[in-house]
């Protein structure tokens, strides 16, 4: 996602982003990903698995839980 907004500051971007901590349990990891409010929860899910850079066939059905802090 290209930032074209202005850095505040306080480390924040005035572009309608905000970054989303989540916590995946099974793995021990934390994940930041900045998103916007268009993006549905589908598409959090396959930047959190692009993000952790998990391989094809991965089984999710192991997955309890994860968190969103």
């Amino acid at each position: 996602m290209a930032l074209d907004g202005i850095r505040m500051p306080d480390g924040c971007y005035a572009d309608g982003t905000w970054e989303l901590k989540m916590h995946v349990t099974d793995l021990h990891r934390d994940v930041s990903l900045r998103v916007t409010g268009e993006i549905h929860i589908g598409g959090v899910m396959l930047k959190l698995v692009e993000k952790l850079g998990l391989v094809e066939g991965y089984d999710f059905a192991r997955c309890d839980t994860f968190s969103v802090v």
